[in-house]
């Protein structure tokens, strides 16, 4: 969904040297297991910086950046600052590219990004990289914008194997959306008939599917969600999955959809029950620390300003992956 751009400035003064540690995995820790927060510090100031680490650590070893395909644009961006600090702090970086704006662009400004993208590949050998963030809700329903995407998929897929063999690559879809749920604050109307399930089809190649999902825009309580909500994944691929992001705001932004710091904390541990039966590979919570972008999403931090901690984020940091 609509996410921040962090265009880390001031934080390349604290980017360390060299790359990530090949043999870089998960925590084998149950407490942390195959979880994480996306890069979303109070501030682009060093000291911030490094508090976010810190803080996110607590609560899971991994930590990912979602931004621009076109951010591969020199040796100090920040799909780079992701991996490199990786190496430093021990965590398990997650680099995803949206590539709605190159995927129907001229050739040769594909060629440009598959070359900046097999570099990336070479120097970090990231365990984790995604191509493609949104696919389906970035077309809509017109399959016939479906090719270049996945064309696309196929090639940065080959271009990153031949330097990076190990490297996961992997392509993004929205779920709620590919379910035909378009109600709630979507604005639209709930048609599972609707669905886009067709597109998995397209990117076949795929070590795994990642999924961003968000029940708080279609449900106005977590108890509201049904226990098969995820039950759909396993008609239509075999393939392991990832919650690339997934939140519930404290702050609904229109009346009957009123929620609290407590009722977060409630989705945490009704969503872990409801995703335990997927086996996902790894889950993120899309915000930390409140991102400065439209609502509900800006206020979907895990701790509220002005604040050290939270009972969403107690709930976060002790939830639990049976994989």
């Amino acid at each position: 969904m609509k996410r921040a751009s962090f265009v880390l400035l001031l934080a390349l003064c604290i980017m360390g040297q060299g790359c990530l540690n090949r043999g870089a995995k998960i925590s084998e820790d149950p407490m942390k297991l195959g979880k994480g927060v996306s890069l979303s510090p109070k501030s682009f100031s060093e000291a911030q910086f490094g508090q976010f680490f810190d803080i996110a650590l607590e609560g899971g070893t991994i930590v990912s950046w979602v931004g621009d395909a076109n951010e591969l644009g020199n040796e100090n961006d920040s799909p780079r600052f992701v991996v490199n600090q990786a190496r430093q702090r021990g965590y398990t970086p997650v680099v995803i590219f949206s590539i709605r704006d190159i995927a129907e662009a001229p050739l040769a400004d594909r060629d440009v990004f598959y070359s900046q993208l097999e570099a990336f590949a070479k120097e970090t050998k990231a365990p984790y990289i995604g191509i493609g963030n949104e696919i389906n809700y970035v077309l809509k329903d017109d399959p016939g914008r479906l090719p270049p995407f996945s064309e696309m998929f196929r090639a940065a897929q080959e271009h990153i194997r031949y330097v990076s063999p190990d490297t996961e690559v992997f392509p993004v879809f929205q779920y709620e959306t590919m379910k035909g749920l378009r109600g709630g604050l979507f604005g639209g109307v709930n048609d599972e008939s609707k669905n886009q399930w067709y597109m998995l089809r397209a990117f076949a190649s795929a070590d795994l599917i990642g999924f961003t999902t968000y029940p708080g825009l279609i449900y106005k309580n977590p108890e509201d969600i049904p226990d098969n909500y995820y039950d759909d994944i396993f008609q239509y691929t075999g393939k392991p999955i990832a919650f690339t992001e997934t939140g519930w705001f404290r702050e609904g932004p229109a009346e009957g959809w009123e929620s609290s710091v407590q009722e977060q904390a409630e989705f945490i541990n009704r969503w872990f029950h409801l995703v335990d039966a997927i086996n996902p590979e790894f889950v993120i919570w899309s915000f930390l620390y409140d991102p400065n972008i439209d609502p509900p999403f800006d206020t979907m931090g895990l701790i509220p300003d002005g604040q050290i901690t939270s009972e969403a984020w107690d709930a976060w940091r002790s939830a639990l992956l049976d994989n």
